[in-house]
């Protein structure tokens, strides 16, 4: 089991906007070493959500508190992919995450779930217990790719998400021909600033440039709407 405790801020960014911020972020952060050749890398989720879809419903409703069941992985073809309940309050989040097979993540796709049971793991049994009193079913497959930065004063990690596409199969988290519906526009992308305690001042002065102002921007909530 692994818990993550941060603070969290998202930020609508155009393209051009966070390629013009890019020397400033290189100038006092590392990139991610995932990030090949400068490049970013693949990401692909796939949420859960209740029969009544109350994930979903919190998010448009815009709750200050919301939660979201996602399985994760960084290629089609991993042996090993995440689960992940993340909790999030204003600005503060809470993440627990627990590693699944793939042969387990293909029940998880097709809706079973009784093998988290065995795991005799604590995030396991709590997930476990969320997914079967809100009867949550694989609802949408969400593909983007992300270029990250990291420093290491406060754990803080800048990413920039972009390309971001939907599938409503939930087999083609696993399937390397899946197509996606593009969500957003290819000329912009989500920008999130993750950190522990507080915000570095070098780092919040490189990002001063870009007058950027906080905004709640789900993933998730833009791939549903589709429908």
């Amino acid at each position: 089991m692994l818990e993550v405790l941060r603070k969290e801020v998202k930020y609508s960014l155009s393209t051009v906007s966070f390629y013009k911020a890019r020397p400033l972020l290189e100038a006092c952060m590392q990139l991610d070493p995932h990030c090949k050749g400068g490049q970013g890398y693949p990401i692909r989720s796939l949420y859960f959500d209740s029969a009544w879809d109350g994930d979903l419903t919190d998010v448009l409703s815009g709750l200050l508190s919301k939660q979201k069941v996602r399985l994760r992985c960084y290629s089609p073809e991993t042996e090993t992919l995440k689960l992940e309940y993340k909790c999030k309050t204003g600005t503060d989040s809470r993440k627990l995450s627990l590693p699944v097979s793939r042969a387990d993540a293909r029940r998880m796709i097709g809706g079973r779930y009784a093998f988290l049971t065995a795991l005799q793991d604590p995030v396991a049994t709590e997930l476990y217990g969320r997914l079967k009193a809100g009867a949550y079913q694989p609802r949408v497959v969400v593909a983007y790719k992300r270029i990250a930065y990291i420093a290491p004063q406060n754990d803080v990690r800048v990413t920039f998400d972009y390309d971001v596409g939907a599938s409503f199969d939930p087999a083609a988290l696993l399937d390397t021909n899946a197509v996606f519906e593009p969500v957003s526009p290819t000329a912009s992308g989500v920008l999130e600033v993750k950190y522990n305690h507080f915000l570095p001042a070098y780092i919040e002065t490189a990002l001063q440039g870009l007058n950027l102002s906080p905004t709640a921007n789900s993933k998730y909530a833009q791939s549903r709407l589709l429908l």
